[in-house]
């Protein structure tokens, strides 16, 4: 595995920091785009995985000779705690929410089963349920959880199990679904926008 590439947006007045986590095949540039709609004070932090994925990246290596098709768990892992190594190397105290979309936001689960201390939310944007580590006791963790109902990459009853994973582990979830297809919308931004707003009180 290569070693992580960030890429960093920082902000003068950052209230806390996003780190994204990218889907199969992209890289780091692909979700910086997005943060810059997002409205609210943050310095955001996208990472590039380290396996090599096509054109772009990858999380972990998935079996598609399968089905359903199954993830690589032991490359999963090894990522997971790569990124956990990486943010707690951030010793500025910002609050941390990290997430990702697709394979990113599987990853971002992973997380809050291996190392779900010190994050202050989590964003899990048309992803599936993989757990790497069961879930502890999440003390009301918010978490957004959004999905498309048209998703033909990975379906949006994933979400759902998604959600009841992170209840049953205490986490506030707020989920959404939309009418689309595996992708983030332009509502999907508006809705994490205004999660984002009330989780670090700058705004409704």
């Amino acid at each position: 595995m290569q070693p992580l590439k960030a890429l960093r947006r920082p902000h003068a007045e950052a209230s806390a920091r996003l780190v994204l986590l990218h889907g199969l095949g992209s890289n780091e540039y692909d979700l910086m785009e997005l943060a810059s709609y997002l409205s609210s004070p943050l310095e955001v932090v996208t990472l590039q995985a380290p396996l090599a994925y096509g054109p772009g990246f990858s999380w972990f290596d998935i079996d598609f000779s399968v089905s359903p098709p199954v993830p690589d768990a032991d490359q999963a892992r090894e990522s997971a705690l790569m990124i956990a190594a990486l943010l707690q190397s951030f010793e500025d105290g910002l609050p941390l929410v990290v997430g990702g979309f697709s394979q990113g936001a599987m990853i971002t689960l992973g997380l809050l089963g291996l190392a779900p201390a010190g994050f202050a939310g989590a964003v899990l944007l048309s992803g599936a349920p993989m757990l790497l580590a069961p879930l502890d006791d999440l003390g009301g963790m918010p978490v957004f959880v959004s999905h498309g109902l048209e998703d033909d990459v990975l379906p949006c009853d994933g979400a759902d199990v998604i959600e009841v994973l992170l209840e049953s582990a205490g986490a506030a979830v707020e989920g959404h679904r939309y009418p689309m297809g595996h992708g983030v919308s332009l509502e999907t931004i508006e809705d994490l926008d205004r999660w984002l707003q009330k989780l670090l009180g700058d705004g409704g």
